[in-house]
């Protein structure tokens, strides 16, 4: 019966018998007859040949760059806080996306979230050096991920707040107000004679804190 030489291992490629390999995939390198993982040579190599019977890394990680050394070095080593990036074909890396707090301003540069879009805590690579927001300071509301608007713009007296499904969520008023289900900040007095601070109870009411 014939086998395929990868059902005999999922690394070869081509074999002379089943104990002798001739080719590997891309993974892996061959070496003295056998098939064995680009990981071997680095733990964060994904592609490798076998180059005068020495492995040589060829392609790292998305997390990962190859340098001109043939070694994989972490993205944020060459630009700090890069999360992914390539070879920028210059021995370095070109940075493709950040850690959440940053976004790739430039091929060689994470700048702050709040530097592309002000108030923005959290953000994410919308495109060429260009950031998406994901989360506003707890004072500013993300509108359609381009922008951080006060809580106060959109919902009166408001001085906190979160996205609820894209919705505005006020969590907390100006003193002598308290938020409430409807969305709105409302005079404690409203909900208390001559209260002039509280915070919203669990049935949407308000609890003085302080009186005139």
């Amino acid at each position: 019966m014939c086998l395929k030489c990868s059902d005999i291992n999922s690394l070869w490629t081509n074999c002379a018998s089943k104990t002798s390999a001739l080719a590997c995939n891309n993974a892996s390198y061959l070496q003295d007859s056998e098939c064995l993982l680009c990981s071997t040579i680095n733990s964060q190599c994904t592609q490798c040949l076998n180059v005068d019977n020495q492995p040589v890394c060829t392609n790292c990680s998305s997390t990962h760059y190859l340098n001109p050394s043939s070694n994989c070095l972490q993205c944020s080593r060459d630009v700090p806080h890069c999360l992914t990036c390539t070879q920028d074909g210059l021995g370095g890396a070109k940075c493709l996306t950040c850690f959440q707090h940053y976004f790739a301003s430039d091929d060689h540069i994470c700048s702050f979230c709040n530097s592309s879009i002000p108030h923005c805590e959290k953000c994410s690579q919308a495109g060429p050096r260009q950031a998406h927001c994901l989360e506003c300071q707890n004072t500013h509301f993300a509108v359609n991920n381009l922008s951080c608007v006060s809580c106060g713009s959109l919902v009166s007296k408001c001085q906190t707040c979160k996205s609820d499904n894209n919705q505005i969520n006020c969590t907390s008023c100006l003193i002598g107000f308290y938020p409430t289900t409807s969305i709105k900040c409302v005079l404690c007095s409203v909900a208390v004679s001559k209260c002039v601070a509280c915070q919203p109870d669990f049935l949407g009411g308000a609890r003085c804190q302080a009186c005139e």
